[in-house]
């Protein structure tokens, strides 16, 4: 039980959303972590239960020695210790539902860039090199679904690449792409939005002051515009027609929808309100506190 405590702690820091995250994502979920003490407490933990060096000799084996990088040295040890989860819609309307997006800070940036390179040396085909502004990243060309269909038919391709001081991994191109313009200043940025600055505000006050290991922001506002859109696309419509052929909740779905009549999106938005929530770590244990802002009566 203390091995597992052990392994749980949290730091203290800056929670803020990184600059390349731009305003109409949905979440945005940031811990502090000490990336060196927490793979040494893992290290800890397993080896009491194998022997001791068993932790290291597992990632060695399976992971730096089949990667042209040294897991801990250069991967473990170039991490910040700030995480990020952040999920976000493809606005082109080309795939359903939020996308997921991992972040880490990195120490040294040129560092970083090299292991990338090295990696996508190694597996060239599966990892083609893209560029947006000043922004290399690499499509994993072979990995999610419809790999062998044309590269317009794909709903989705996952990517990796280093924006500014982090390193991300995102289930989607598209959604990446919004990140980079973020970064280079041509999408509005969430941590200099009025919606951000208030939850913060209210949080801060919630938690007296005390340093925060983890934060979320939330709005509902970018799901429901994204349901409304994937609902109403003549596409999209055109899409379940064909697919409920075959498949029979789909065909209920379409049904529904048929009969329905689906109010603007600006009808539906009036019950949508930004959030947060966030966790504090007490010497004796966590403590978490969240709230969403009301709804103007109407």
């Amino acid at each position: 039980r203390a091995g597992v405590v052990k392994v749980a702690r949290l730091e203290t820091g800056e929670t803020a959303p990184p600059g390349f995250v731009p305003v109409g994502f949905e979440t945005c979920a940031s811990l502090r972590l000490d990336p060196q003490r927490l793979f040494d407490d893992i290290a800890s933990l397993y080896d009491k239960f194998q022997y001791k060096g068993a932790f290291r000799k597992l990632v060695a084996d399976n992971l730096s020695a089949n990667l042209p990088i040294d897991f801990e040295q250069d991967f473990v040890g170039n991490l910040t210790g700030s995480l990020f989860y952040i999920t976000g819609y493809d606005d082109t309307g080309r795939s359903f539902g939020a996308k997921p997006n991992v972040a880490v800070g990195v120490k040294d940036v040129e560092a970083a860039q090299a292991s990338l390179t090295k990696l996508q040396a190694l597996e060239p085909d599966d990892m083609v090199e893209q560029s947006l502004g000043s922004v290399t990243y690499y499509e994993l060309v072979n990995a999610g679904p419809g790999r062998r269909r044309p590269r317009e038919e794909r709903p989705f391709i996952p990517c990796v690449g280093l924006i500014g001081e982090h390193l991300v991994a995102s289930q989607s191109t598209q959604v990446f792409r919004q990140m980079v313009e973020a970064h280079e200043g041509s999408r509005p940025r969430l941590v200099e939005s009025l919606q951000h600055r208030l939850v913060m505000s209210r949080l801060k006050r919630m938690t007296g002051g005390r340093p925060l290991s983890a934060v979320l922001y939330r709005d509902s506002e970018p799901g429901i515009r994204h349901m409304h859109q994937m609902a109403t696309s003549d596409k999209n419509r055109e899409r379940l027609d064909r697919f409920a052929e075959d498949v029979t909740f789909l065909r209920y779905v379409r049904d529904v929808l048929d009969g329905a009549d689906i109010p603007p999106v600006e009808t539906l938005l009036r019950y949508s309100t930004p959030g947060g929530s966030a966790i504090v770590d007490t010497p004796t244990g966590w403590s978490m506190i969240g709230f969403s802002f009301k709804p103007p009566e109407r």
